[in-house]
């Protein structure tokens, strides 16, 4: 147990550009005392939903941390940059939940979303996109990602589906959930014609 601000919370750096540390534009946000327990779940509910918000925009960010502040429920407790970030900050955090970006450098928000639910299967990830393509929500949720919202969804949109992730339902775009589905099904072969048996005569 640590008293105070997390030892990283300290806004960005300028690190070494070697590879070897990560937390470039990671900022972990003051959460005064804090422990990891891998074997609890991620948030008994009593407290509010630690949030850690993963995008390579600042402008980005900081309108997702403006649309979610002064919610009862929700804490922003991190931010990263890129995948390879929000790994780092997810296992210093183990946050109830990462808002993921999928394009970003050193590592997309797909595989970073693969990696944090193979190490922390309990930290729920939804995707927040531009990319209204099917294609790309289909791998985000074979990646394990619990939803996929677009970034132009207004904020009352933005907060039910952060909550119905949190509570454990999945939270699709309708509009993209139903073009995936009409996909799908064009794709399925056709099933095979049953043959009417002729009456036998007697």
């Amino acid at each position: 147990m640590r008293d105070g601000p997390h030892p990283a919370a300290r806004g960005d750096e300028e690190f070494p550009s070697d590879g070897k540390k990560r937390l470039v534009h990671a900022r972990l946000l003051p959460i005064g005392m804090t422990t990891v327990d891998d074997n609890a779940p991620p948030n008994n509910r009593s407290e509010p939903a630690r949030i850690v918000l993963t995008d390579d925009h600042d402008l980005v960010r900081a309108g997702l941390k403006a649309m979610l502040s002064g919610v009862d429920d929700i804490r922003i407790v991190g931010e990263a940059a890129n995948g390879r970030e929000a790994i780092e900050v997810c296992d210093l955090l183990r946050p109830d939940l990462m808002l993921m970006d999928v394009r970003m450098p050193e590592m997309d928000g797909l595989a970073a979303t693969r990696e944090i639910k193979n190490r922390w299967p309990l930290v729920s990830v939804l995707v927040l996109t531009v990319h209204e393509n099917e294609d790309y929500l289909l791998e985000a949720l074979k990646s394990g990602a619990a939803g996929y919202v677009l970034k132009d969804a207004p904020r009352g949109q933005l907060l039910e589906a952060v909550r119905n992730v949190l509570g454990g339902e999945p939270s699709i775009d309708q509009k993209l959930a139903a073009q995936l589905l009409k996909r799908l099904a064009s794709e399925l072969p056709n099933p095979p014609q049953r043959r009417t048996p002729t009456p036998s005569r007697r």
